[in-house]
């Protein structure tokens, strides 16, 4: 039935004698306000009622204009409007003159931020709503609102009539205006806003952000929420008619002081990442946000505090790790190139160095030929260290691990190492007795120690003092989460401190890298921490450096830590005493010309058969069709075709009584050389000397049986 039919029906004497109370047709309008043609087409379907007449704005200027031009039973108002925003037109519809109490019911599409609801309601809204809508329920809570228009439609043109009446008996006039206003619902309105308020009490002691309401006058705390209260330590007692500045919350009083005269100027201040002390002395951070609106005749500020502490330790986390891992991919990319170099060069300088040592053998001790075929070959040896180095740091070297005790390698090693540092620096030991064992390779070990203890004496020219540290450490999860590479598990800590120059983040950020030295040209390889780190990594272990300029340094070495008992050091016996002439046939696989060459060369001259093989697929053909018992299978670890070790595991197969001897510059896949022997084999480092290779062959060919070592 339209709505002025409706007032007929309630005793109206005639619809077209009065003003028109109702929409178009006599329906009931409500004004529905957002920038989105799209979101006010599925509004309108959701409340689907013929009795309504939508009105739509699509700007806050255009829905004052429509309220001011006439009446509204509610008006749905998005928060987002482009110009004036929700809050914005609330505001203006509360200072308005007639549409003062005109109902508003805010809509959102998302979540709204801390503090939106409470500023809704503190404007006098009657809801807040978010999408997605039901429209069973947005249909009955605007519903209530149309119901009550209709009524109060009524009630006016009911007191229309009386008035009318009123001005023919001026008796009656009082009696009118009782009526009117027993008839406007007065007592509904109070219990509306009765609830109002209890909404908002309970959004705000029940909101898991802090909230603080101040005067505008003097910054005083006349309100805080329990979340705020128990997050700081104070009672709400403590709290109230204090200054934010008083209570110490905040360290600089003055910033404080000049921050609340801006928000009382521009209504609203923000700090996205803000500096807290509780009561207790901890410090937070948080996000401070503030505005400064009107309830009423009074204006109140409000202060919403977010906890973002553990917020700012996961991005501090997160950009450690990532400067971890970006660290960890440049060491991996210069140890692979590291590697290559190495692996080259090793060929070269077996064949350098080893045609060296020939031709030194046949040259005469006095002669000239003799000085410079020694310097050659010291040259070689300065080269081969170097390349054992770049080996070492890209992690490709082969290891001897053994379960040992990290305390007794520095004790050993105490005299040695304060001899090489001399007497200007002290050097000191703090060692844990309850330390746990390692399994590493002992050389090694003695090269980490040996570097970083020469490294902090090169930065204590005038002298000072080095202490060498162990302990026991256990690394967490989340110490592990900054480090990629690094497991939660327990370990053994070796420190060594200095007190020397110190170094700044430029420096530190090199540190690790190949041929990288702070020191006078021709004073150092920068190879020494290098070497260090690729031995650690190599080890499953981790290398940490702190440092600041003239405060010293400290490298932290951390290695696994194991359960198993400690290896018991057994001498290997030599091979027997042998004349410099072998025998026996030796099948000799390598892909390098050059190494090749000077290998049959070397075993020829003592007195060995050689059968040469470039690849592993002619050296398996050689063994098939050989007829002679062959004695040694003499094999790079990496040659095409097939492997080393599984050229050894087949060789074996046909020549039970074969010996294996392995030799690189290079091991791919870093094999322990443990393993290698376990499999009947021994290992020989390129570059080699003539020498060391037919000893090599001597003990291995005499060897009675296979021992670990």
């Amino acid at each position: 039935m339209p709505l002025m039919q409706s007032l007929y029906r309630h005793g109206a004497t005639s619809p077209k004698s009065q003003r028109n109370y109702a929409g178009t047709d006599g329906k009931i309008p409500i004004l529905l306000v957002d920038g989105s043609k799209e979101k006010r087409q599925r509004i309108i379907s959701a409340l689907n009622n013929s009795k309504w007449e939508i009105l739509e704005a699509e700007t806050g200027e255009k829905a004052l204009e429509l309220i001011e031009s006439r009446d509204f039973a509610v008006v749905l108002l998005d928060v987002r409007l482009p110009g004036m925003n929700g809050f914005g037109i609330a505001e203006s519809i509360r200072l308005g003159g007639k549409s003062g109490s005109l109902p508003i019911i805010f809509l959102s599409a998302i979540p709204a931020p801390a503090g939106y609801g409470s500023k809704a309601l503190a404007l006098g809204a009657v809801d807040f709503l978010f999408s997605p809508l039901m429209p069973n329920v947005f249909q009955a809570k605007v519903a209530v609102f149309a119901d009550l228009y209709l009524k109060t439609e009524t009630l006016k043109y009911n007191a229309d009539r009386l008035v009318e009446k009123a001005r023919k008996k001026t008796d009656l006039r009082e009696q009118v205006q009782t009526h009117l206003q027993r008839l406007t619902g007065r007592k509904e309105s109070e219990a509306r806003l009765r609830r109002s308020e209890e909404r908002y009490r309970r959004l705000f002691e029940t909101a898991r952000d802090g909230i603080l309401i101040l005067d505008t006058e003097g910054g005083h705390i006349a309100d805080v929420n329990p979340f705020l209260s128990d997050f700081l330590g104070y009672t709400r007692e403590e709290l109230l008619g204090k200054q934010l500045w008083e209570i110490g919350l905040f360290k600089d009083i003055g910033a404080n002081q000049e921050a609340f005269r801006i928000l009382q100027e521009k209504g609203f201040i923000r700090y996205d990442d803000l500096p807290l002390k509780t009561k207790q002395g901890l410090s937070r951070d948080v996000e401070f946000v503030s505005n400064a609106y009107h309830v009423g005749d009074d204006t109140v500020i409000q202060c919403n505090i977010r906890d973002i502490t553990e917020r700012n330790e996961a991005r501090k986390a997160f950009d450690i790790s990532q400067e971890s891992l970006r660290q960890a991919k440049k060491m991996e990319a210069m140890g692979k190139l590291s590697g290559g170099i190495a692996h080259d060069f090793n060929n070269i300088l077996t064949a350098v160095n080893g045609y060296a040592d020939m031709a030194l053998s046949m040259a005469e001790p006095e002669g000239k030929q003799y000085r410079y075929l020694a310097e050659i070959l010291k040259a070689g040896e300065r080269a081969t260290a170097l390349t054992r180095q770049l080996l070492a740091f890209s992690r490709k070297q082969i290891l001897v691990p053994k379960v040992l005790r990290l305390n007794a390698i520095i004790t050993e090693m105490h005299g040695m190492l304060a001899n090489l540092i001399g007497k200007t620096v002290h050097l000191q030991q703090k060692l844990d007795p309850d330390l746990g064992r390692v399994e590493a390779d002992v050389v090694q070990l003695q090269q980490i120690l040996m570097n970083l203890v020469i490294n902090a004496s090169d930065s204590m020219p005038q002298g000072g003092g080095i202490t060498i540290s162990t302990s026991n450490a256990h690394l967490d999860g989340a110490y592990a989460a900054r480090h990629p590479d690094l497991a939660t598990k327990d370990y053994v800590l070796l420190s060594v401190r200095d007190t020397g120059t110190g170094m700044d983040a430029d420096v530190m950020d090199r540190i690790f890298d190949p041929f990288f030295t702070t020191k006078e040209p021709g004073k150092g390889t920068g190879m020494g921490l290098a070497t260090v780190h690729g031995i650690v990594e190599q080890s499953e272990g981790h290398i940490t450096v702190e440092s600041t300029p003239g405060n010293g340094s400290i490298f932290r070495v951390y290695l696994p830590r194991t359960d198993k008992e400690e290896d018991i050091t057994v001498a290997v016996p030599k091979a027997e005493d042998a004349d410099d002439d072998g025998s026996g046939i030796v099948l000799l696989v390598e892909d390098d010309t050059m190494v090749r060459t000077l290998v049959r060369k070397v075993l020829e001259t003592h007195g060995y058969t050689v059968l040469e093989a470039a690849n592993g697929a002619v050296a398996m053909a050689i063994s098939q069709t050989h007829e002679d018992p062959i004695s040694l299978l003499l094999t790079d670890l990496m040659i095409p075709s097939m492997n080393g070790r599984e050229l050894a595991r087949r060789f074996m197969r046909m020549w039970p009584e074969g010996k294996v001897l392995f030799m690189s510059g290079y091991a791919n896949d870093s094999p322990s050389q443990q393993n290698l022997v376990e499999e009947g084999g021994r290992f020989i480092q390129k570059p080699f000397s003539p020498g060391e290779l037919a000893e090599a062959v001597r003990e291995v060919l005499n060897r009675k049986t296979l021992i670990s070592i």
